[in-house]
């Protein structure tokens, strides 16, 4: 191909590219902290999506604590642990 050609297909290409996503947005959290660190909302566990108040929502409760049962549990043996050695007779 000559070079004309090659710059012609390449514009082609952009402009369709262009079109597909000129309507497309996904929305992006980012910490204001720290910008770099972002993440799509649609990468994220859980099929979360944000409702008509800017909230961000899950599709189910039952997700939501059925995901927080390990932390849980966690936290309450450390804490009988350290009651355990606290409160030891000795």
């Amino acid at each position: 191909m000559p070079p004309d050609e090659d710059e012609d297909y390449d514009d082609e290409v952009d402009e369709q590219e262009n079109e597909e996503s000129a309507g497309v947005m996904e929305p992006l959290l980012y910490d204001p902290g720290a910008p770099s660190r972002a993440v799509l909302l649609d990468e994220l566990p859980g099929n979360p999506r944000i409702d008509e108040n800017g909230q961000i929502r899950l599709d189910s409760p039952a997700k939501t604590l059925l995901a927080l049962i390990v932390p849980s549990v966690v936290i309450i043996g450390h804490g009988c642990y350290l009651l355990s050695r606290f409160f030891r007779q000795g």
